[in-house]
């Protein structure tokens, strides 16, 4: 359809991009707090969960960085990168490359 009475579905699909972009970043924030969780239950130094934080925004910021693992960063491993595994039921799913830790958290997004 063209012309004056056409819908406008440009606008629909700008507000769905946001929305994803939301349900990531949401789900990114769920991810770093199950991360440092770990790094506290471990005993981790507040200068070691904030130069894991600064590692983690700096891969959210620079796509060639990986995701660091907690496990290995705590182990000094700054080499560490997480890949995704399969979903279920609203349960994300990462597990570490280098180390072989499963990381889960519920995604609410």
């Amino acid at each position: 359809m063209t012309g004056v009475n056409a819908p406008d579905c440009t606008r629909h699909l700008v507000r769905l991009e946001a929305f994803d972009l939301l349900g990531t970043h949401m789900a990114l924030e769920k991810m770093r707090e199950v991360m440092v969780a770990g790094l506290r239950r471990r005993g981790a130094s507040r200068k070691v969960i904030d130069d894991y934080i600064a590692h983690w925004n700096d891969a959210q910021m620079n796509s060639d960085k990986p995701i660091p693992c907690s496990v290995c960063f705590f182990a000094g491993k700054k080499d560490s990168r997480l890949k995704a595994l399969s979903m279920r039921v609203n349960v994300q799913r990462m597990s570490c490359v280098v180390c072989g830790e499963l990381f889960q958290y519920v995604d609410a997004s």
